[in-house]
């Protein structure tokens, strides 16, 4: 196998996991607080059953979380010693519980990560070092120093009932939209709203139009122009528009062996059938039971939890102390 097919049926797999059918509805809406983001993606942890009311359902939820997140770990080389101590800290102690993970990115300079959810702002002040915590009378926040940002720090604000992550230098302009409920999709993420109306467990959309610099992440996979899929409890979709027509007809057989890996990853009984309409390539997914969206799901959650541990080295992101001056534009 060479190195780019090996990569593409990498990524694929990692975005495939999570994929969903493209359903109209009456209201669901998610305002992107940057200008014409490229690449946008949400979660609903709370599908994940690590609340549900009932006790052996809650209880059945956060064994497969823990599992999925030594996996996840494992794969990533991340030390697992830590994970149920990161569970009962935070997810299961109720002081850091997040409900919803949505993230809008353009570029390197413009994306956010927003946390919904319940946050003991007191309790993530010690886990964090309160001497890292800012107040300027408002609003709790940090600078986390990361070296694959290079020369730019991430500005992190704690609230509790949400946490934002983006960019220092575009904080002022990300906030105001967010918070002023300024919409700024644009005409790149068409179909990002509408996928909310599936009440969808995962949501994500690409544009990997050739007019940028840049593509939102590393791969066009099977140089696709356009990306979207969700995952719901019945159904799960991937969109892959593939204007080129000869790159269309065989993208089928190209993806064949990377749906049966992602089956294997998954759940073996899953059933997926790729099939071209127009001019994209589709892959769906009959989720009887729900078994493949929440295996999708736990494993999207424990991906975007593993983010929040302990790194493994410490010189890969740190906080700032207090009195850092924020530039806010």
């Amino acid at each position: 196998m060479n190195k780019t097919r090996a990569i593409k049926i990498i990524a694929l797999i990692f975005f495939t996991f999570f994929i969903s059918g493209f359903i109209p509805a009456k209201k669901a809406y998610r305002d992107a607080p940057i200008d014409d983001a490229r690449l946008a993606f949400y979660l609903d942890f709370t599908q994940t059953g690590i609340y549900d009311e009932k006790p052996d359902e809650k209880q059945k939820a956060i064994l497969q979380l823990t599992e999925t997140l030594y996996t996840v770990c494992e794969k990533l080389n991340k030390p697992i010693d830590g994970v149920e101590a990161f569970l009962n800290k935070t997810v299961l102690s109720g002081h850091f519980a997040p409900h919803e993970l949505l993230s809008y990115y353009k570029d390197p300079q413009n994306f956010v990560i927003i946390l919904y959810g319940n946050f003991d702002i007191n309790h993530l002040k010690e886990i964090i070092g309160s001497d890292k915590v800012n107040f300027d009378g408002v609003k709790n926040f940090t600078l986390i120093e990361m070296n694959l940002l290079k020369n730019q720090r991430l500005y992190m604000e704690l609230d509790s009932s949400r946490i934002v992550i983006c960019p220092e230098n575009t904080t002022g302009n990300i906030l105001f939209n967010l918070n002023n409920k300024i919409s700024k999709t644009g005409k790149h993420l068409s179909t990002f709203a509408n996928l909310f109306k599936a009440k969808p467990y995962i949501s994500f959309e690409a544009n990997f139009l050739k007019d940028t610099d840049t593509a939102p992440i590393p791969l066009i996979l099977l140089e696709a122009e356009h990306m979207r899929f969700v995952v719901s409890q019945k159904l799960s979709r991937l969109q892959l528009c593939i204007p080129d027509e000869e790159k269309l007809n065989n993208s089928v057989e190209q993806v064949k062996p990377i749906i049966a890996a992602l089956a294997q990853i998954t759940d073996p009984e899953s059933e997926f059938v790729a099939e071209i309409k127009n001019a994209s390539l589709f892959v769906n997914h009959q989720n009887d039971g729900g078994d493949f969206s929440k295996a999708a799901l736990h494993r999207a959650s424990a991906f975007i939890l593993q983010f929040f541990m302990q790194p493994e080295n410490a010189e890969k992101m740190h906080l700032s102390p207090r009195n850092h001056s924020i530039f806010t534009n």
